[in-house]
């Protein structure tokens, strides 16, 4: 901070839950650090006068506020903008970009009965990476997700029962401390038995510990809390640990939230293939996202063959031959290429065709037809093991 401040850069103070410079921060500068580390910071050219200064100045700096406790997804874009409009020197390219970013977010703001997302929202950190998660999500599935704050949500347990019997997807976030959390308990406990098979847990902090028979022995004898707040929202243990030993029964996915912007796409994505299964209802809509795929796989495997038409089938009809292809039985350099391939799939040799430079010649090259074993033959055809989005399918390629 000294630093950019001695250079003149632009600086935007952000206040979090309240916390800024204050005249006793700037008093205590001179016994915050050990000597080494004064010394340290000297070597940098950074002393103590010059953060002193630096900090005096920002003390009538102007301040954004961003509670992040609990805060609402629209409070935070609202931040997020007042920050940008102070910005200055970045390219339009960049504030363009930004701002659609913040667009496309708060386009996802009226509540939908898809996807549910609950973890510790009142914490700063867990509560940034649910609303990371929301985000993220929400432009990966084009879909609304709807954050539940387990503090407010038991207040109106009648409210929160419907909204799980509704959910297509429930996703529990893990991070450390919410299981402890009598609140997130009793959220959790409420969610009807009809619905555990769309508890999806995303684990989002190294430091959460998955929950070991010496968890439930202190569940029970009240350490971790009491059967009277559980029974003050109509729940109680043996509710509750049913519930959790139905999360843990699957498999946790992983988002790191402290990881970078490559990393944080890439756990999105396998999440996103998690959910697919689970919010696509019928037989007909599973169908037809089933036929895109296999299409998109056809394209991309046709294109790189031979850059062909994709939607043609070799083994319905032939297929005019490529102009690198015909060369092939002209080009005496390529004759032995030829003949090797020819020798190695047991083909017949190719039609011999007059080598004129008539209209006729050009023509009959073009409708030489491929030769397809019959299907009981295994020469000539070969199938490929692919996945896409969590789906395997086989692609055969047809040789000539």
């Amino acid at each position: 901070v000294a630093s950019a401040w001695d250079s003149g850069t632009n600086l935007v103070l952000v206040s979090c839950d309240g916390n800024r410079i204050t005249q006793g921060l700037i008093e205590a500068v001179p016994e915050l650090w050990s000597e080494q580390q004064k010394a340290t910071l000297f070597s940098t050219g950074v002393h103590i006068d010059m953060i002193v200064d630096a900090y005096k100045d920002l003390l009538f700096a102007p301040v954004i506020s961003l509670l992040r406790n609990g805060a609402r997804s629209d409070a935070h874009h609202e931040a997020v903008k007042e920050v940008i409009s102070q910005c200055r020197g970045l390219s339009r390219q960049v504030l363009s970009r930004l701002k659609l970013q913040l667009q496309r977010s708060a386009s996802f703001s009226t509540p939908q009965h898809a996807i549910y997302l609950i973890g510790d929202v009142q914490s700063p950190e867990p509560g940034c990476c649910c609303r990371v998660i929301q985000t993220m999500l929400q432009a990966a599935l084009q879909e609304v997700v709807n954050v539940i704050n387990p503090v407010q949500a038991v207040l109106d347990l009648a409210t929160l029962a419907t909204s799980w019997e509704g959910a297509k997807v429930i996703l529990v976030v893990l991070t450390n401390g919410v299981l402890q959390d009598p609140t997130f308990a009793a959220a959790m406990a409420i969610c009807p038995e009809n619905k555990w098979g769309v508890l999806v847990p995303v684990k989002a902090d190294e430091q959460f510990t998955y929950p070991d028979p010496s968890f439930f022995e202190s569940l029970y004898q009240g350490k971790i809390f009491s059967a009277q707040v559980l029974e003050a929202m109509n729940t109680d243990f043996q509710r509750v640990e049913r519930t959790y030993r139905t999360i843990f029964n699957v498999l946790a996915l992983k988002f790191t939230a402290h990881g970078s912007a490559h990393i944080l796409s890439t756990e999105i994505l396998v999440l996103k293939g998690r959910l697919m299964p689970l919010l696509l209802e019928s037989p007909e809509i599973i169908r037809m996202e089933s036929e895109k795929r296999l299409l998109k796989l056809r394209q991309m495997s046709f294109a790189s063959r031979d850059g062909s038409e994709p939607n043609s089938r070799l083994s319905r009809k032939s297929r005019p031959m490529n102009r690198s292809t015909s060369n092939c039985f002209t080009d005496p350099n390529a004759s032995y290429a030829v003949e090797s391939m020819r020798s190695s799939a047991m083909l017949p040799p190719p039609r011999r065709i007059p080598s004129d430079g008539s209209a006729a010649e050009r023509a009959a090259r073009a409708t030489i037809q491929f030769r397809i074993d019959a299907p009981e033959h295994s020469r000539g055809r070969s199938v490929h093991q692919s996945t896409m989005d969590g789906q395997d399918v086989q692609i055969v390629r047809e040789e000539l």
